[in-house]
């Protein structure tokens, strides 16, 4: 999860840009874990009245919606359906196409011709032909976090977005990296240089700030789970005004920020019948290159000679994955459903993959709920 840019909450002065972290325990946030705890078995429409209650009343609807985007990533949201969503347009539209609708009596004589065949009663049909809108789900589940991890996680995404705008970041820190040098390995950096303790990257412009954010989260993450770390960075926001320095130190914000959850680790293949190739089923040329150290074109060699590629949107996907993985990304609704299709395969970042199959993301929150189109 990471919050969108026009829910980022910063100053800029003087060239320096500081974020507004969250830095003592407000009111707001025990109230809002306990908004999400009563609307547990309510639609999200509901909640989210009442989450427009609180933007009235004084704070900042950047806060609140920032806050609410970090709580729904501990929720679970279910549509509630006599049969699936799906099913019943698919029956309810090649009914309506057959017999035609030209009013609202023909409208009701379609819906009970196809409750009929499909055993339920029409007012059953007509509440599941759109329950899966995000609006029309149910929270089912909610694992309230404190008030003071509500307050870090908040503070951490905050920061990350700000981070995603960034043009050159340079990182310290001291004891062990936590695999920090492995993490930025993987974020795709046009140049990085890599020393003890320390780390410089260069990043290319980019308008999927929201991809680079999702690249970012895990160096940065276990960067502010040390004990003594620092942080600059050229950031292009906001947009229009230029760069701006972004400085961040264990000495004045170590303890404000920490995700919710941990970064998850890679999965191995449960259906391939073989162990995945040397390299990974799915692989992004540029940071392979930079792993081995070699040009793309070197990697490229490499790939070839380990295993069975095929170039598939400027990625290198094993042969034999290539058409089940592009049916099952066809058949996916969610980038939540694709997000755990893909960490199987090994992949952490779903959304270079989406770009290359031809899928699109519509943002939402919680973002595991944004909705897939498919391009071409």
């Amino acid at each position: 999860m990471t919050l969108p840019p026009q829910l980022l909450r910063a100053r800029r002065r003087k060239g320096v840009l500081y974020p507004l972290f969250i830095r003592e325990p407000l009111a707001l946030l025990e109230t809002l874990v306990k908004v999400y705890g009563e609307h547990v078995g309510r639609r999200r429409r509901e909640l989210e009245e009442t989450l427009r209650d609180y933007e009235g009343v004084g704070y900042d609807y950047r806060l609140v919606r920032g806050l609410a985007a970090v709580l729904e990533d501990r929720c679970v949201f279910e549509p509630r359906a006599a049969i699936p969503p799906r099913e019943a347009r698919r029956k309810a539209f090649e009914a309506a196409a057959q017999l035609g609708v030209y009013s609202e009596k023909d409208r009701e004589k379609v819906l009970a011709a196809v409750a009929k065949e499909l055993g339920v009663t029409p007012q059953d049909l007509e509440k599941s032909l759109y329950a899966d809108l995000p609006s029309e789900a149910f929270l089912t589940r909610f694992n309230p976090p404190t008030a003071q991890e509500l307050l870090q996680a908040y503070n951490f995404e905050n920061a990350l977005g700000l981070l995603a705008h960034s043009r050159e970041v340079w990182l310290k820190w001291e004891g062990p990296d936590s695999d920090i040098h492995g993490a930025l390995r993987r974020v795709g950096a046009e140049k990085l240089e890599l020393g003890s303790g320390k780390a410089h990257a260069l990043f290319a412009p980019t308008r999927r700030v929201n991809q680079r954010a999702l690249r970012l989260q895990e160096a940065f993450a276990r960067l502010v789970e040390l004990p003594v770390w620092g942080l600059e960075a050229v950031v292009g926001y906001p947009a229009g005004k230029g760069d701006s320095r972004l400085i961040l130190d264990s000495g004045k914000h170590g303890g404000l920020m920490k995700p919710l959850t941990a970064p998850q680790e890679v999965l191995v293949v449960p259906e391939e019948p073989r162990g995945p190739p040397e390299y990974g089923w799915v692989v992004e040329p540029e940071e392979l290159a930079q792993r081995l150290g070699v040009t793309v074109k070197k990697a490229v060699e490499a790939l070839r000679a380990q295993g069975d590629y095929r170039e598939v949107g400027g990625l290198m996907v094993d042969r034999g994955l290539h058409h089940r993985l592009k049916r099952r990304l066809s058949q996916m609704e969610t980038l939540g459903e694709a997000q755990d299709y893909l960490r199987t395969l090994g992949v952490r970042n779903p959304l270079p993959v989406l770009e290359a199959y031809g899928i699109q993301v519509e943002w939402a929150t919680p973002r595991g709920e944004s909705r897939l189109y498919r391009l071409r």
